[in-house]
């Protein structure tokens, strides 16, 4: 019949679109599914439905590990995964699953707290970046309220990490036992961070979740004292498998925070003079001096880390020298610390910038590396350990590129000029500094942990150390101390997380060696060990014979 469609007739665009979304409706009752069945095997899982929904059709689900921008349930290939270590399993058992484990909640936008927030009279917005924040300025992630912990271990937790954390940066709320439990979430989070028993290795996703909610634009003090509590802290059980991030880029968050609420500028306006200084002396005004320290605080840490970490040029104005000398012990204490750490800064200062120009200018003007290392000199005399071999580092890879021009006597003093500066910080480290820390532990477990920018810098002082061990055997006066050597790598191997595994893997076939006694095999083991992180030769060029090391 001609009124009616034949079977060979294409459907038409109706039609189309019925299939399309029946066709829809099938692919995600499929990936419902698929997605339920791979969250439900996980028996962690299983027993955390407050953490872990289930997803279904109709519940949208994030995941750190999902693809953006994909419509598939992207997941990594963990045929590849790296297998926990005897020393870990029976703790961590679970992290044999991790990819199913680290996770991260969606932040669901704050339509009414949006509304409100520019509806209301403009008496009554104080303007910063929570101005125009559209999610909820108190919705960061709760470690409570998610059941991580309770309120009992919370407070047990933050009197441990006031102890603990007092030792290496006093803050004027922590140095008292009376100091009342933190109300903010992130700084819960921060503080149990600091406590590597505190959280389940499991729950780290939490800690870069608060992160990222504090990159939305709920800038706030207490968010700059969470990131600079995250700072400090060590690397735990989960950087087996989940490398945290970097202090650097933690502290740098927390000093853009305390720029984008004025900190900076009302800090020079307080102590601009001496009788606005004074006024901080006032039992009523320790709020404003509390917050005050707490950002030149976070200033130093900031300078701290980005000499030892970045390529900087220029480091920011640090003003607690001119902070008044307080009558109570413990906030005279605070800044006192404060002032000690400023005053290693402005030691760098000069020779950050100069190193930073011999960077920038290397190619047409190639530094003298004498008057550099005799500027380093002066911060090793200063006592201080991670500072001096981050500088080191630093020099001896200036040295190890000179443009074709520079005459080769010119390279060679600069290599061992350089490259003795780095040896003398690695020995310094593993002979002065390392010590100090087996008196707290030898034969016991360990409590002292390293914060991990200490322990980075630890790690390569070793490999340094292994390395020069094995250009100089048979030197009548080696450089370094084999046992002090041996002494650091066992302590490092100790930790848990990233620094017990590297050890255990960089120097897996030097032990066996070791222990087989045959000197013929230690000497093949010691030569297939790959401690070439640079070339040698260049470096040291008469270096097995000890004599070009230039300490």
């Amino acid at each position: 019949m001609s009124g009616q469609r034949q079977p060979s007739d294409s459907p038409t665009l109706n039609e189309k679109y019925e299939i399309l979304a029946r066709r829809l409706e099938q692919v995600e009752a499929a990936y419902a599914q698929q997605t339920a069945s791979l969250l439900g095997s996980s028996s962690i899982v299983q027993s955390r439905p407050d953490v872990f929904p289930t997803p279904t059709s109709s519940t949208p689900t994030f995941y750190a590990e999902q693809s953006t921008g994909s419509t598939s349930n992207w997941r990594p290939d963990t045929s590849y995964a790296p297998v926990p270590s005897s020393t870990t399993r029976g703790r961590h058992e679970a992290l044999s699953v991790w990819p199913d484990l680290i996770t991260m909640r969606p932040r669901p936008p704050d339509y009414e707290g949006f509304r409100k927030n520019n509806s209301r009279h403009p008496a009554t917005i104080h303007f910063q970046e929570t101005s125009m924040c559209a999610v909820d300025v108190d919705g960061f992630p709760d470690a409570v309220k998610r059941g991580l912990v309770n309120a009992t271990q919370v407070d047990m937790y933050f009197q441990l990490f006031k102890h603990r954390f007092s030792t290496i940066a006093p803050l004027i709320p922590f140095l008292l036992t009376s100091s009342p439990l933190p109300k903010h979430p992130f700084v819960v989070i921060a503080a149990l961070s600091f406590i590597p028993e505190a959280l389940s290795a499991n729950d780290v996703g939490i800690i870069e979740e608060s992160v990222l909610y504090a990159m939305t634009g709920t800038t706030s003090v207490d968010a700059m004292l969470a990131l600079y509590i995250l700072s400090f802290a060590s690397f735990g059980p989960s950087s087996e498998f989940h490398i945290p991030l970097t202090p650097l880029r933690l502290v740098s968050l927390a000093w853009t925070l305390g720029k984008d609420l004025g900190l900076e500028l009302k800090a020079r306006r307080i102590l601009s003079t001496d009788e606005r200084a004074e006024e901080l002396l006032s039992s009523w005004n320790q709020p404003q001096l509390e917050q005050l320290t707490l950002w030149e605080a976070v200033k130093n840490r900031y300078s701290i880390l980005q000499i030892q970490y970045a390529r900087c040029g220029e480091l920011p104005t640090l003003l607690s020298p001119q902070l008044p000398n307080h009558q109570s012990d413990h906030i005279r204490h605070c800044i006192v610390h404060l002032r000690s750490e400023a005053k290693l800064v402005e030691i760098c200062r000069n020779l950050v910038e100069e190193v930073a120009i011999a960077e920038v200018e290397s190619t047409q003007n190639w530094p003298d590396f004498v008057p550099l290392v005799v500027q380093w000199e002066v911060l090793l005399i200063a006592e201080t350990y991670t500072l001096p071999s981050a500088l080191a580092l630093r020099l001896i890879l200036l040295a190890l590129c000179p443009p074709s021009p520079v005459a080769a006597e010119t390279a060679h003093l600069g290599h061992n000029v350089a490259g003795g500066a780095w040896v003398l910080s690695a020995r310094c480290l593993i002979h002065d500094f390392m010590p100090r820390l087996y008196s707290t532990s030898e034969g016991e477990e360990i409590t002292v942990t390293l914060p991990v920018c200490v322990s980075i810098v630890v790690a390569i002082a070793i490999a340094t150390a292994r390395r020069i061990l094995v250009v100089t055997r048979g030197s009548p006066s080696p450089p370094i101390d084999e046992q002090q050597v041996e002494a650091a790598e066992r302590y490092l191997a100790r930790l848990d997380g990233f620094p017990g595994r590297a050890m255990k893997g960089m120097w897996e076939d030097l032990s066996e060696y070791k222990e087989n006694g045959n000197e013929d095999a230690e000497q093949q083991g010691l030569a297939e060990l790959n401690f070439d992180l640079f070339d040698w030769d260049m470096l040291f060029p008469t270096s097995s014979s000890g004599d070009s090391l230039g300490i």
